[in-house]
């Protein structure tokens, strides 16, 4: 998340966070919607691959990079499914949204992931 911490709440442009950019449909869903790349499966490649995620204030994936890496095909299926997705935008006080960038985990198992 870009911003900074005020009496422990969380703050952008110097406004109090009310709610963080979500998901649409959650994280099941996006886990779903993955498609495994072939050659990771027969290679037993499995792990988390970690993005910055950079959402506009209408919900809308403008970038995402790749912070911890796996493998190159998981990395990008992470980020193909990601610029497919789209979340409710970040607001802050008055009923704003706001543009954040925010941390994301999306996790490749070859059984079903905990």
């Amino acid at each position: 998340m870009s911003g900074e911490q005020a009496d422990g709440l969380s703050m952008i442009n110097g406004q109090r966070i009310l709610r963080m950019p979500e998901l649409i449909g959650g994280f099941e869903k996006l886990q779903r919607r993955l498609q495994y790349p072939a050659q990771a499966m027969r290679d037993g490649v499995e792990g988390t691959v970690w993005l910055t995620v950079k959402v506009d204030d209408e919900g809308v994936v403008q970038d995402v990079f790749v912070d911890r890496s796996v493998a190159q095909s998981l990395d990008e299926e992470a980020k193909r499914v990601m610029y497919e997705s789209r979340f409710m935008p970040a607001i802050v006080e008055g009923g704003i949204p706001q543009p954040m960038t925010i941390k994301l985990p999306i996790k490749f198992c070859r059984k079903r992931c905990r």
